[in-house]
């Protein structure tokens, strides 16, 4: 090969490589030539999951199911539908912006409606719910008094009662419940229908150790019950009180000052002065081993935690209502018509303001949040912002709800509506057809 023709193929690879090169370099960087007009344009990704197999369009155009990753979008908005046979179709205007990948999901699919049925009271006059302790029992009029038995969860469980009960307590495993009726407290073991009759007494705790032991408080006296033992004693004294791994937490007010007790749950100490807080707090039901307390004067509500000096107030906002599970999902509370929650870092954020009253809230989900609206409506509300907040399914009922059961592994929630006659349904979000 000549000088002269090797120096033509140099300028040319030279000329190849000064074009290319960019090109490269440009698509590496995540651009991509749009056209004439608009030339080398970076681009956006999208990263679409779900909870279950689901199938994803952009633009109305099948792209494949979830998990689902878009690469190289051009910047603009696309309109992105998750979509499974028998659910409802989850549709968003998505804006994909240069160099920024947008992970949306993971997506729930409900379907249309809930499934509907009426649970059998077999033969029960009265009907009576234990929110917490996720239980409705009936009760009928016999010739030796009142006879009680499991409505949902159905059992053959029947106890015998002397007084006709006005509400119900189960403990957390069951093991105990506390009847209660006019001028007395049946106790009742379970497994052997013993019964042990009490005073009334107030502001029920169950321990957090033994599903014999629990709680209440007599005026402003604090006792300990052992339903196995059938013993009472006196603990501390206080305007409110609340339990934390078994710690007897109370408080006094005087003028404008709470004073903040402790006293071990057992043996003989005494209790002992904590701290002191400017304000009339009082002691509320919260969480299992959370201190929730809440001012007077403004319902200020309030988590009381301890720290390596003393403990401190961590406020949440002003509360009419609140509401709580026992797996560490968000505090949940209204003030007026806004519903608000509580983030894992400590800032709160505003779920929903509306026209109607919640009066019950329950997590179906980390981010699903299931509402009772002024004791007619419910709804499944997502609290992501990458689903988007949004109302996912709605149900009217026929009669105003006066307590709601819930059972997230069955999707479920059974509603008691007392008038014009007891009635318990069942409402289920699932996609399997509802056996009870």
């Amino acid at each position: 090969m000549t000088v002269r023709a090797r120096r033509i193929y140099y300028s040319l690879a030279t000329l190849v490589f000064l074009i290319v090169a960019p090109i490269l370099l440009a698509i590496a960087s995540g651009y991509r030539w749009i056209g004439l007009e608009q030339g080398f344009v970076k681009t956006g990704a999208l990263f679409i999951t779900a909870t279950s197999r689901a199938e994803v369009f952009l633009n109305d155009q099948p792209m494949g199911s979830t998990p689902k990753r878009f690469t190289h979008l051009r910047p603009g908005i696309y309109q992105v539908s998750v979509r499974q046979n028998g659910l409802q179709s989850w549709e968003r205007l998505i804006r994909v912006s240069p160099d920024v990948a947008e992970i949306i999901g993971p997506i729930t699919l409900f379907p249309a409606a809930f499934q509907r049925a009426n649970i059998d009271l077999k033969g029960a006059t009265g009907v009576l719910a234990d929110p917490v302790g996720n239980r409705i029992i009936g009760w009928q009029r016999q010739s030796t008094g009142w006879l009680s038995r499991d409505l949902w969860p159905s059992t053959d469980r029947l106890i015998q009662l002397t007084s006709q009960p006005t509400a119900v307590h189960a403990s957390p495993h069951d093991q105990i419940r506390l009847y209660e009726s006019i001028g007395e407290v049946a106790v009742v073991q379970t497994t052997g229908n013993q019964i042990w009759t009490l005073a009334p007494f107030t502001a029920l705790r169950w321990s957090q150790t033994s599903d014999h032991i629990f709680y209440g408080q007599r005026l402003s006296q604090v006792y300990r019950f052992d339903a196995l033992a059938k013993t009472e004693t006196a603990l501390t004294t206080g305007l409110s009180y609340s339990i934390q791994n078994d710690s007897i937490w109370s408080s006094t007010t005087v003028g404008t000052v709470t004073t903040i007790y402790q006293q071990a749950a057992y043996g003989q100490a005494s209790s002992q002065v904590v701290t002191t807080i400017d304000g009339d707090w009082r002691f509320i039901d919260g969480p299992p081993n959370t201190l929730l307390m809440q001012r007077q004067s403004d319902h200020l509500l309030a988590e009381l935690r301890q720290t390596a000096s003393s403990p401190v107030l961590r406020s949440f906002g002003q509360a009419d209502d609140w509401w709580w599970s026992s797996v560490n999902e968000p505090l949940v509370w209204q003030n007026g018509l806004e519903l608000s929650m509580r983030l894992s870092d400590g800032t709160n954020t505003l779920i929903d303001r509306s026209g109607a009253i919640t009066t019950e809230a329950r997590w179906v989900s980390p981010e699903h949040l299931l509402l009772t609206l002024d004791q007619r409506h419910v709804t499944i509300r997502s609290t992501s912002q990458r689903q988007g907040r949004s109302t996912l399914l709605s149900q009217a009922f026929d009669a105003d709800v006066t307590s709601m059961m819930f059972d997230r592994t069955q999707r479920l929630i059974v509603t008691v509506s007392q008038e014009p006659t007891p009635m318990v349904t069942a409402w289920s979000w699932s996609t399997t057809p509802l056996k009870l």
